[in-house]
């Protein structure tokens, strides 16, 4: 007799049982791993401004961040916000993020854009020439005015708010320069009024503050525009917060301005999105001439639909892991734990399957014999040839050889017994049977 038999188990049968499920369940893991959330990647491509510019200078600091975590930033130059909206909508420029002024575009022209939120104020100054004191849009009518070369940021919004008094190219001589043209102009005398897009540290704001023939437009109906269009806001420039020691501005300045959102392809990785958001909060983070500590990285961009992530970071903050761990562990948890959970509602119902499957198997060993021998039993029932009879003792030898070889555990040594009865049984009949 086969030792074997008194095994507790069949290793065979418990592979054999166990394969199916092991392999759907590797199939379910490589399916969601590659295809429902996949690594992600190390390297993004960010679309920015020129290289004088805030955007630069911001750019440098989100690449040394994210170097740190083991991301490549690639910092790629351009003409602008609306450049950058161009560039991410387009597929081919390979353009992941990148920095864009509330107000340029919209999700209607561009739905494959989502917000991860304003990082910053840009406010819109107006600077002017002359003796009188101008204080609303109506007081413009009639002047030569700077907007900025058409299609740029600054063009866009200096037309939207021209348009809320009913000003354009009909009541006004409209130039269109650049920047630093228009500031030329304006000290020249060339022209009557300039708007700008500048940050408040660029130098060239203080240069203009502290000429005694122009001044900024304190614009009394600030809050009424950001109330008419959400695009801009109400800033107020403190008095003084320029140069304390000459006391620049010698009086508070209403101005408007719009924010510079971080946009982005609306597939790009959550686990990406939330280190873009804290990495933001820690650059952004701070206090500013137009803003207090905290106020940024916020939801104030209404043009473009805030990311999920970047929803679910502002409402409950980073998520647990990326709070204490490094950003790569991180991801790789929350990839484990995404695939991981949904999979144990699998994991239970094929468990259960397993052990059916494995006495399912070892029965069938038994059933097919048993089949064998109900057939030989049959040919039994009648008279046989002696040549017959050999024949079907060899068929009843080899039953039982394999009755013999067969590896089963403990609860199912009963069934070989009996089969092995059964045997003996037909093989006395085959006996008597023959001619």
């Amino acid at each position: 007799m086969n030792k074997k038999i008194f095994l507790n188990f069949s290793v065979k049968e418990v592979l054999y049982a166990v394969l199916p499920s092991a392999l759907i369940l590797m199939a379910l893991l490589v399916y969601a791993r590659n295809y429902i959330d996949p690594a992600p990647p190390k390297r993004l491509v960010i679309a920015t401004g020129r290289d004088e510019g805030d955007y630069q200078y911001f750019a440098k600091q989100y690449a040394e961040a994210l170097n740190e975590e083991g991301i490549e930033l690639v910092i790629r130059p351009t003409e602008g916000a609306t450049e950058n909206l161009r560039l991410l909508e387009d597929e081919s420029a390979d353009i992941d993020i990148g920095f864009v002024q509330d107000g340029i575009g919209n999700d209607t022209d561009l739905p494959n854009i989502v917000s991860l939120g304003s990082l910053y104020y840009e406010p819109l100054w107006i600077f002017y020439r002359g003796s009188q004191n101008l204080s609303n849009l109506s007081d413009l009518k009639g002047l030569k005015i700077s907007a900025g070369h058409p299609g740029k940021e600054t063009n866009i919004l200096a037309r939207k708010i021209l348009s809320f008094a009913k000003l354009d190219s009909t009541t006004n001589k409209l130039l269109e320069l650049s920047t630093d043209e228009s500031i030329s102009a304006l000290k020249a005398g060339s022209v009557d009024l300039i708007f700008l897009n500048l940050p408040a540290e660029d130098p060239r704001i203080a240069d203009l503050l502290s000429q005694n023939t122009l001044h900024l437009m304190s614009l009394n109906q600030a809050e009424a525009i950001s109330r008419k269009n959400s695009s801009f806001h109400h800033l107020v420039l403190p008095r003084g917060v320029i140069d304390l020691e000459k006391n620049i501005p010698r009086q508070d300045v209403e101005l408007v301005g719009t924010t510079t959102s971080l946009l982005a392809q609306e597939d790009l990785h959550p686990a990406l999105a939330y280190l873009l958001l804290k990495t933001a909060k820690q650059i952004h983070g701070g206090q500013g001439i137009f803003h207090r500590k905290g106020e940024f990285p916020e939801n104030k961009d209404d043009h473009f639909p805030i990311s999920p992530d970047a929803q679910n970071f502002y409402t409950h903050g980073a998520p647990f892991w990326q709070k204490y761990l490094p950003f790569w562990v991180a991801a790789w948890l929350d990839r484990f734990l995404f695939v991981v959970i949904p999979l144990m509602a699998l994991i239970y119902p094929l468990a259960k399957l397993i052990p059916q499957i494995y006495h399912w198997r070892l029965k069938s060993q038994i059933y097919r014999l048993y089949g064998e021998l109900r057939f030989l039993e049959t040919q039994s029932q009648s008279q046989v040839s002696p040549r017959q009879s050999k024949k079907y003792l060899g068929e009843l030898d080899r039953i039982e050889d394999k009755v013999n070889r067969m590896n089963l555990p403990l609860e199912y040594v009963e069934h070989t017994y009996s089969l092995r009865g059964h045997i003996h049984f037909v093989r006395e009949r085959l006996a008597q049977s023959e001619i």
